[in-house]
């Protein structure tokens, strides 16, 4: 009685170790409710199952319990799902057959026949710890994005083969070592291979979980490399309207002159049609001028309208023949950062400001500096840069070593600091001629 109540116990640690890994990894998409139902339900139903006595029964029932429980509880496909059940049933398997190999006590007669409660005990206590130890280490190892990202089918199912072949491994040790009478020595021996096996299986998991990581890593950099591209060229679009905006007032004269000849002919339809073309227009698009640097100024103009529509307040102040070294794409990327970083640190909150100014303080160089509104503190990273507070961090913060990398290439420095008490983001960056 005893020992089946230790089972039960045993079973209850199991569930609330998988609840902790899906929870960790998953998004359940039912309450708390039934999802403790379901957990209960499936360990009790493998619980009842385990007085057979059969290994490979219960390897079997493990893996069928959790892969209904992932479908049914969590957001995941049924190929992620199996994944999953083969590993944390070959990790179970793997734990105990360790403990089992490293004590000369643990045997078929000690688990199944005389079932010795000290025993068992020792058995399920060394073996759950390690069971969740082996667990929080994966659920670790997952970058927080790839959590709620699914692995392709090709991917997941060669994964799953690889643990279905740890798993099989697994029970065929522990068979053996229950089983057949052996020394001590080869005990140990076994119980390394076991060791070995897991922590293979660990690697092989962590290898694949980096490699997806850089994937993903690589992914973004190139979004964010189009993302310039595109501003690159929309930028250019509208240095272009600017262009032709001028041409226009130049011409405004001409265009006048043409329509008095047309009103004194009282040539009306002309008229309009003339008017017409004139009013839509490209070149009578709005625009700002602030600065004399035709990529900088379309730049501006687009942040500017963006500040308008936010309901920030944007100033700026730029000096003559500021950043005249500095390449379009170049000009792009900084400025499109360093705004972009600004306007989120704005966003929503009332008479948020951001101050530019662009001075030449020598002939060689050029001084930007950006204050805008922030009203949570930032955290500094040992270089002193500002730590992304994004939900995904280890994917965010590509934008500032953007800019890192044109302040170094055109030999500037940087420096950030906070204004505690004005709620101030103060970035401050010196650029030298290349």
């Amino acid at each position: 009685m005893s020992a089946n109540l230790l089972y039960l116990f045993t079973y209850l640690i199991e569930a609330v170790a998988l609840y902790y890994y899906c929870s960790s990894l998953f998004i359940s998409k039912l309450s708390v409710k039934i999802t403790c139902s379901i957990y209960v339900l499936s360990y009790l139903s493998m619980y009842l199952l385990s007085f057979f006595k059969s290994v490979p029964l219960n390897c079997t029932v493990t893996v069928l319990s959790t892969c209904f429980i992932l479908c049914l509880v969590y957001n995941v496909k049924f190929y992620i799902s199996l994944f999953h059940s083969v590993i944390i049933t070959g990790i179970m398997s793997l734990s105990e057959i360790i403990i089992i190999a490293l004590f000369s006590n643990f045997n078929n007669y000690t688990l199944l026949e005389n079932q010795n409660v000290t025993y068992l005990t020792i058995l399920a206590i060394t073996s759950k710890i390690l069971y969740l130890l082996c667990l929080k280490l994966i659920s670790s190892i997952m970058p927080v994005r790839l959590r709620t990202t699914q692995y392709k089918s090709t991917s997941a199912i060669l994964l799953t083969i690889i643990s279905m072949i740890s798993l099989y491994i697994a029970a065929t040790l522990t068979m053996f070592v229950l089983l057949i009478k052996m020394p001590i020595t080869f005990r140990y021996i076994l119980s390394s291979c076991a060791v070995l096996l897991l922590i293979s299986n660990i690697l092989f998991y962590y290898i694949h979980q980096h490699i997806l990581k850089k994937n993903y890593e690589f992914t973004d950099m190139q979004i964010q490399l189009q993302k310039e591209y595109d501003m690159g060229l929309y930028y250019k679009t509208l240095f272009s309207q600017n262009e032709n905006q001028r041409i226009l007032i130049h011409d405004i004269r001409k265009h006048l002159t043409t329509l008095s000849d047309l009103n004194s002919k009282k040539d009306y339809i002309h008229i309009q049609k003339y008017l017409d073309t004139l009013l839509h227009s490209t070149a009578l698009r709005a625009s700002v001028q602030v600065s004399d640097n035709e990529m900088l100024n379309s730049i501006l103009c687009h942040y500017l309208n963006l500040c308008y529509e936010k309901d920030i307040s944007m100033n700026t102040d730029i000096r003559t023949n500021s950043l005249s070294n500095l390449e379009y794409a170049d000009l792009t990327s900084l400025f499109g950062n360093l705004l972009d970083n600004a306007i989120d640190s704005c966003d929503n909150i009332p008479k948020s400001v951001i101050d530019l100014s662009i001075s030449k303080p020598q002939t060689n160089v050029s001084l930007i500096s950006l204050i805008n509104t922030c009203i949570t503190p930032p955290v500094f990273d040992a270089n002193h840069m500002p730590i992304s507070q994004k939900e995904n961090k280890q994917y965010h913060g590509i934008g500032m070593k953007s800019i890192q990398k044109i302040v170094n290439k055109y030999n500037g420095n940087i420096k950030v600091y906070y204004e505690e008490e004005k709620h101030l983001f103060h970035t401050i960056i010196m650029i030298c001629s290349k």
